[in-house]
């Protein structure tokens, strides 16, 4: 599958595109880095999240008019009363993205 932005061929790693396809596949969702860990990497949460930041910076970069302020791959911070706050991405790629 190719992924084209305004036009352009985007070129993805298989990783990128295996994430980008988890982000097509929940569109409008919150994700947390350790479901994408769980699901895209198949590794256990206990693992360092920076792989996850890393892949979704690839990502903004790649699609994202301004990388620095995301719209498609916007961060999410979510607290609950037990726990501290957890990040989260939530996924408007369907905007962007041809097939």
């Amino acid at each position: 599958m190719e992924i084209y932005r305004s036009g352009t061929l985007v070129p993805l790693t298989a990783h990128e595109f295996k994430l980008l396809r988890y982000f097509l596949d929940n569109p409008g969702r919150a994700i947390a880095r350790e479901e994408l860990l769980s699901d895209v990497w198949g590794m256990s949460f206990h693992l360092t999240t920076r792989t996850v930041d890393n892949q979704i910076l690839k990502l903004r970069q790649k699609l994202e008019t301004d990388p620095a302020n995301p719209v498609h791959f916007a961060p999410f911070m979510e607290s609950d009363t037990n726990s501290s706050p957890r990040d989260k991405t939530i996924c408007a790629v369907k905007e962007i993205v041809d097939s």
